[in-house]
C-alpha cells in the first residue's frame, strides 16, 4: 500500500503542497490560512489515512522524540516494572521508547561500543541503569 504524502492531499483538497504543509505543521493561523480550509485540509488528511512521514519530520526538526533505555535485565521484575514505568511516562510525552538489556558487564561494553554513534544520531537520550546520557548536537 502507497504511503498517502502532502500532495496527495493537496491533490484531493484542491490546494497546493506548500499549504497542505503549513496545516498540517499547525502554522495555518500564523499563515492567513482561513480556519475552514485547515479543516478541510485536515479532513482530506483523516479521509486518506494520512500519517506523517517520521524520519523526514526528524531529518527537518533534528529531532526523533525517542529514547533508547537500556537494563541490566528485562527478564527481572524490577527492571521490568521500571521499563513500563518509564514507557508509561515517555507516552504521556510524545516519545518513543526503545528497549535493550544486558546481562553482564562486557556485554553492556560491546554493545555500547557498536552502538553508542547509532544512538547518538538517532535518539536524544540514553537512559542505562538510572543514569541518563543526553546527546548534544547542532549547539541544541
Amino acid at each position: 500500500m502507497k504511503r498517502v504524502s502532502l500532495a496527495d492531499i493537496a491533490k484531493s483538497a484542491g490546494v497546493s503542497k506548500s499549504l497542505v504543509s503549513l496545516v498540517m505543521n499547525d502554522r495555518g493561523d500564523s499563515h492567513g490560512i482561513s480556519k475552514k480550509t485547515q479543516k478541510k485540509v485536515k479532513a482530506v488528511a483523516d479521509d486518506l489515512n494520512y500519517t506523517p512521514n517520521t524520519m523526514a519530520r526528524s531529518l527537518r526538526t533534528g529531532k526523533t522524540d525517542t529514547i533508547g533505555l537500556i537494563l541490566a535485565d528485562i527478564g527481572n521484575p524490577f527492571y521490568a516494572k521500571l521499563a513500563r514505568s518509564i514507557e508509561d511516562f515517555a507516552i504521556t510525552k510524545g516519545y518513543h521508547l526503545i528497549f535493550s538489556s544486558f546481562l553482564s558487564f562486557y556485554m553492556l561494553m560491546f554493545f555500547l561500543k557498536v552502538i553508542l554513534i547509532i544512538f547518538q544520531i538517532f535518539f536524544h537520550n540514553i537512559l542505562l541503569r538510572g543514569m541518563e546520557w543526553r546527546t548534544e548536537r547542532n549547539g541544541t
